[in-house]
């Protein structure tokens, strides 16, 4: 379950932090960030699956007010009563037609378990005597895409995986208001044609829920 969301410098979103329940409802206007934090969501899926940084992020998404050219983009999930944090920050050019991975986190249980500083990747593993979080391997590493996806699986580091496996199964959706149909066409037993007109609503009605409104006969 996630319980945190943390972003800065996207798009309306300037060190926004928020902690949502099991089930809520957003409500505000255009523009007010609504999408944008869906958006975020996505995108740290979309890396934690292997995605390259410069197919996924873009600088046209850094707040229009805010001069640096950093993003950040993190979350706190709690997985089998276990407190895992994640944070991904992206660094920009001046033109912002580059960008890259500049530093990518992950603490278990208030513990680093894996760390990205720009060049190197430091991995961390469970010992198995003494069961503590010790430092493992530090080796050099690309920045345009992230390494916990390819890390293999081993007991030593089942907390990374299991983190990385519950993101795996994030499914985002959201209504998209401008592809919702005001018109729909139905055939009629006959095999006349009818034109369903929508009811005025918020996001207006499926066709089903219109065709349960009854008939519209020309």
């Amino acid at each position: 379950m996630i319980k945190e969301i943390y972003i800065d410098n996207f798009k309306c979103l300037s060190n926004f932090r928020m902690q949502p329940d099991g089930v809520q409802l957003w409500l505000g206007d255009n523009g007010s960030g609504k999408t944008s934090v869906l958006d975020v969501l996505r995108k740290i899926h979309r890396i934690l699956n292997g995605a390259h940084v410069d197919d996924v992020f873009d600088g046209r998404s850094l707040t229009g007010w805010d001069q640096r050219l950093e993003q950040t983009a993190a979350v706190k999930l709690e997985i089998d009563g276990e407190l895992y944090e994640y944070e991904l920050v992206i660094e920009y050019t001046e033109k912002k037609d580059t960008y890259r991975i500049k530093k990518e986190t992950l603490i278990w249980r208030e513990k680093k378990f894996f760390e990205f500083d720009s060049h190197d990747a430091h991995l961390y593993r469970i010992n198995r005597d003494s069961k503590i979080v010790e430092e493992g391997a530090s080796f050099p590493s690309d920045w345009r895409c992230s390494l916990l996806f390819s890390i293999a699986k081993r007991d030593d580091n089942y907390p990374l995986i299991r983190f990385r496996e519950e993101v795996e199964r994030w499914l985002i959706v959201q209504s998209v208001p401008p592809m919702i149909k005001k018109e729909a066409w139905f055939s009629r037993p006959h095999g006349a044609h009818s034109v369903i007109k929508p009811y005025p609503t918020v996001d207006g009605l499926t066709p089903s829920e219109t065709m349960a409104r009854g008939w519209d006969d020309e």
